[in-house]
């Protein structure tokens, strides 16, 4: 009976080696597999930055564009940028540094002086490092020389009614 136990322990111990081997061959093949997936979708994020980062340089080598340069009008805060109006393209591109993050109900508001009148342009949100990079449609604005940013609540208004906090102008 000794020598049948030890055989059939020989067996059981045998199977289980089999079955570990295959569970660990299966999880190197679903770790491969999940790096591939996370890698695919790092590479689409990427490409999609790259577009985006493609089109806003396409906008800006446009002849006839034209610079107006943005600061912060809050002493404790050192945020700056640009507003390149590209009237070719019928685009702006907005890009604005060190932007304070805002609570979840607010949002900046770049508006613009057309005529005398405040003219609503774009809202946005800066990226975690308080960075803002965006192409904004012309609207009735594009001969603006004039323009500022404002906080104001997530649902917008036809006119400013929040703080500004940038202001900026055509460079000379």
């Amino acid at each position: 009976w000794l020598k049948i136990a030890g055989i059939a322990a020989m067996g059981i111990i045998a199977s289980l080696g089999f079955f570990n081997y295959r569970l660990q061959q299966k999880l190197a093949k679903t770790e491969s597999d999940l790096s591939y997936y996370q890698l695919q979708a790092e590479l689409s994020q990427t490409q999609q930055e790259l577009s985006r980062y493609e089109e806003t340089l396409s906008v800006l080598k446009q002849p006839n564009n034209r610079l107006l340069t943005l600061k912060s009008i809050t002493p404790d805060i050192s945020s700056s940028g640009s507003l390149v109006i590209a009237p070719n393209s019928e685009a702006a591109i907005l890009t604005l540094k060190n932007l304070p993050d805002l609570p979840s109900n607010k949002v900046y508001r770049l508006w613009a002086f057309v005529d005398g009148k405040k003219v609503k342009c774009a809202k946005f949100n800066p990226d975690s490092q308080g960075k803002v990079l965006q192409k904004i449609p012309l609207h009735k604005w594009g001969s603006t020389t004039e323009v500022f940013v404002t906080v104001e609540p997530k649902e917008g208004f036809e006119l400013p009614v929040g703080e500004t906090v940038m202001k900026g102008s055509r460079a000379i």
